[in-house]
């Protein structure tokens, strides 16, 4: 064999060496150093309810790659109804990020009623300190659709985060089946009236008081 075809098949040898590691099924890596091969992992573990899956994606969501640990959240958030427990013990770490908490309450906003007390979200809604966190807390309350925070809710049309704003109108909107004429992007100084009707059509048609 002349070197030329040598080079040329050890050249084929490393492309389809590259391929398989990038494709095959079982490529991902939870301890890779390397963040696409966890986030391959990750995708291998979405849905997953067994006790080792589960507690492979909760220490994933401490990622350092915060798109890595936001894809182990949504993972977590894949799984049926009993997705919930995981959740709830990612929201309790106080080293994760606001990124990582905004997904998290976000993707409880989707459990069963019954299991997620709604005061998780409205809690996170008011008292967070970071507006990512707060528009995630709104974006599960949407997900929701629970009359028991529309009080919150509407007290959310006045933070000084606009995404928090979009979010709690949203959520206001999906509950209710009304729409508002309410943006979002305006400063809520600059729209006390349309506030003002919202309150009071809530009143009139909702359990909000």
């Amino acid at each position: 064999m002349r070197p030329r075809q040598i080079a040329g098949l050890v050249a084929l040898v490393v492309v389809l060496v590259v391929i398989a590691i990038v494709c095959w099924p079982d490529a991902g890596d939870p301890t890779s150093p390397d963040p696409a091969r966890r986030l391959q992992a990750i995708a291998q573990l979405t849905g997953k309810t067994d006790e080792q899956s589960v507690n492979t994606l909760v220490r994933m969501t401490s990622d350092p790659k915060p798109h890595v640990a936001i894809a182990a959240v949504k993972a977590i958030g894949a799984a049926p109804k009993s997705s919930h427990v995981p959740l709830q013990k990612i929201l309790a770490k106080v080293d994760n990020n606001p990124p990582v908490r905004a997904e998290v309450v976000a993707a409880l906003g989707k459990c069963p009623k019954a299991n997620v007390k709604i005061t998780v979200l409205t809690e996170a809604l008011t008292q967070d300190a970071d507006p990512q966190v707060r528009a995630g807390a709104a974006r599960g309350l949407a997900r929701r659709r629970d009359k028991k925070a529309l009080k919150e809710l509407v007290a959310a049309l006045e933070d000084p985060d606009a995404r928090v704003r979009l979010w709690a109108i949203t959520a206001i909107g999906r509950t209710t089946a009304l729409r508002f004429d309410y943006d979002a992007r305006v400063p809520p100084k600059q729209q006390q009236d349309k506030l003002r009707t919202i309150k009071e059509t809530l009143r009139l048609r909702t359990s909000f008081k």
